[in-house]
């Protein structure tokens, strides 16, 4: 509610007396009440401060979250330029505090925004390089999302062949791990990537954000 925003705003104002915890938590609650609220601008100005805070408190595990959650915003709200810095700048945390799990998420985001974008050579580079990062970290439903991405991006490139064959490998991916509504979703891109190879298909432009 908006008193939660005043009393969090009003706690801020005393944060040099305030710990680091203390701080980050009124700058959690004011974040995510912004979002309920649908002030999805407001909540993203203060995410920017609390990113601020953090990098200036050390906190790099909070950091690298208020990064995630921003990013997260820009994107669902097609802000991909936005978006795409903030995930370079969460990938470097990442890293830098070896949550390789994370890391090897950003790599995939990155590939969608640059799908997004329509830079699709690059989204297919960040898309394998995630799908190398997933195996060595065993992360068996990244894994398939990525490959699944690249089908994608190859049908928007109108590569059907291609498509087809990493569509495939997704589905394979997700039925081994039982995970049978993604593996629903994406024989449907699969329905629409064979029915391209038998007429003149016209790729759509836009990648579908499939992500939860």
């Amino acid at each position: 509610s908006q008193k939660v925003i005043q009393y969090g705003s009003e706690g801020l104002v005393l944060q040099e007396w305030m710990d680091e915890q203390t701080t980050i938590f009124f700058y959690e609650k004011i974040i995510a009440t912004h979002y309920q609220m649908k002030q999805n601008d407001a909540a993203e100005a203060v995410t920017l401060q609390a990113i601020e805070f953090a990098d200036k408190s050390g906190e790099k595990p909070k950091k690298l979250d208020f990064l995630l959650s921003l990013g997260e915003s820009y994107l669902l709200a097609n802000k991909f330029e936005h978006a795409l810095e903030i995930y370079q700048q969460a990938l470097d945390v990442a890293q830098r505090i070896q949550k390789m799990v994370d890391y090897s998420y950003l790599i995939g985001r990155i590939g969608i925004i640059h799908a997004e974008l329509g830079q699709l050579d690059k989204a297919i580079q960040h898309h394998q390089q995630a799908i190398l990062h997933a195996q060595k970290h065993k992360i068996v439903e990244l894994e398939a999302e990525q490959a699944v991405m690249i089908a994608m991006a190859y049908r928007d490139k109108g590569e059907l062949t291609h498509a087809k064959a990493y569509c495939q490998r997704g589905i394979e991916i997700y039925a081994n791990a039982d995970l049978d509504a993604e593996a629903n979703n994406a024989r449907q891109l699969l329905a629409e990537i064979e029915a391209g190879l038998d007429w003149n298909f016209t790729p759509r432009r836009k990648v579908v954000f499939m992500y939860s």
